[in-house]
């Protein structure tokens, strides 16, 4: 099999979901040709990866990226991780390095925002993450930070019609149905909230934030079995990020604290 055809065929995998046979199918290919081709795209395949990963998993697979290629998605997706630890400096520096390379990369730009939310920044960060939705409005986790920017700055109509606009945009995209139930739980909305947490878990198994607001919200309406179904899947996906989100969460929702103990 040529370069080319490896590329094309993994591609059409990767939009029936075999994505673990796209990437055995890339690798195998590497094997048998020298390809800047095929390094790039083996490396796109792990920064994608990462960015649907919790944390430490994003981390591992962002790593594998730069086993083939420098790309600066991987720079971004890696600062967005930093910021969320509170490395702000060096998120900094990697997303400085990441949009000199690609200005109009929307990971990039996405990151940038999400570091400004985290630095009380938030003209700035609004600034970043409308062009991020601006350049890919489908990209669904630039719509859910925006959102929560525009509420952070007290805005609750302009985050609404970003939340409206996110929704005809990617309806189904998980970031976004997560960032819909918040604005649901904000307004003491149970039961709606946790209709749209109930899609983006069908729609999306592997999303521990799904899963976890889910079982707060199972936990709040006083539904011990879903709660704790809700919090087998998440511990499932990242233990330790869900074991350290029961401890903080558990002190306004004590029900939580009984995950694991029946």
């Amino acid at each position: 099999m040529d370069v080319a055809d490896a590329i094309n065929q993994a591609f059409d995998l990767r939009l029936e979901k075999r994505y673990d046979e796209a990437l055995e199918l890339l690798l195998a290919a590497a094997k048998e040709h020298d390809h800047e081709d095929l390094w790039i795209e083996i490396a796109l395949f792990y920064a994608d990866r990462g960015m649907q990963l919790p944390d430490r998993g994003a981390m591992e697979a962002f790593a594998e990226a730069d086993k083939w290629a420098d790309l600066p998605q991987t720079k971004a997706g890696r600062a967005a991780v930093l910021a969320r630890r509170g490395e702000l400096d060096q998120a900094e520096a990697l997303l400085a390095a990441a949009l000199e390379l690609d200005p109009e990369l929307p990971d990039g730009l996405a990151a940038r925002g999400e570091l400004r939310l985290l630095q009380g920044r938030l003209d700035e960060a609004i600034e970043s993450l409308a062009k991020a939705v601006e350049v890919a409005p489908g990209f669904g986790r630039a719509w859910a930070l925006l959102a929560r920017v525009l509420t952070a700055q007290g805005k609750k109509d302009f985050a609404r019609k970003a939340l409206d606009e996110a929704g005809r945009k990617c309806p189904l995209d998980a970031d976004v149905l997560v960032a819909v139930s918040e604005s649901y739980v904000a307004g003491n909305d149970l039961a709606t909230a946790r209709r749209a947490l109930e899609t983006a878990v069908g729609a999306h198994p592997d999303h521990v934030a799904a899963w976890r607001l889910l079982a707060w919200v199972a936990a709040k309406e006083s539904d011990p079995d879903t709660m704790q179904h809700a919090l087998e899947n998440a511990v499932a996906i990242d233990r330790e990020g869900t074991l350290a989100w029961i401890a903080a969460e558990k002190l306004t929702v004590p029900e939580l604290d009984s995950f694991g103990k029946q």
